[in-house]
C-alpha cells in the first residue's frame, strides 16, 4: 500500500468525510464533487530530490516530499463562508491529528507543510493541508 493509500485509510477510518478519495484533478473540484456536508481528496503535490550523496557506487539520493488533504466543504445559504469555516475547523484539526508526527515506512515523520483557501465559490469551500516528509531512495526502491 503506497502512501496516499495509507493516508486515505488513515482518513475513512475516522468517519469524519462523507467520501475519501485519490484526486490529481484538484483544479476540477466543484461543489458536486462534495458527497454529504464534507469530502477530502488525497495526492503527492511534489516530490525534489537533493543531489547523490556517493561519489562512488550506486547512486543514494534524498528526497523531499509533499503530500496534501484537500478538504471539501458544502456552502449552501452561506454567502460570505462562515457557516463553511465552523464545519471546516474541527475537520482542519481531524487531519492534522491524524497526520502530524506520522511515519509512514521508509519516510521521516509528516509535519505541517502549510495550509490555504484554494477556492470559495459556488456552494463550495475548498481547503489544502500539506505535509512535508523526506525519505531515503536507493536504486532497489526504484526496481
Amino acid at each position: 500500500m503506497d502512501v496516499v493509500q495509507q493516508m486515505q485509510a488513515k482518513l475513512t477510518a475516522t468517519g469524519e468525510f462523507a467520501t475519501v478519495e485519490d484526486s490529481v484533478a484538484l483544479t476540477e473540484l466543484t461543489a458536486k464533487s462534495i458527497r454529504g456536508q464534507t469530502a477530502v481528496w488525497v495526492g503527492e503535490l511534489s516530490s525534489l530530490p537533493d543531489q547523490n550523496v556517493r561519489d562512488i557506487g550506486d547512486p543514494v539520493q534524498f528526497e523531499d516530499q509533499v503530500f496534501g488533504v484537500v478538504i471539501g466543504v458544502r456552502s449552501v445559504n452561506d454567502r460570505h463562508g462562515s457557516a463553511a469555516k465552523e464545519t471546516l475547523t474541527p475537520k482542519r484539526l481531524i487531519v492534522r491529528q491524524q497526520f502530524f508526527g506520522w511515519t509512514p515506512d521508509g519516510f521521516d515523520p509528516f509535519v505541517l507543510g502549510g495550509a490555504e483557501l484554494l477556492v470559495f465559490a459556488n456552494g463550495a469551500l475548498f481547503w489544502v493541508e500539506r505535509f512535508r516528509t523526506r525519505r531515503m531512495i536507493t536504486k532497489e526502491d526504484l526496481l
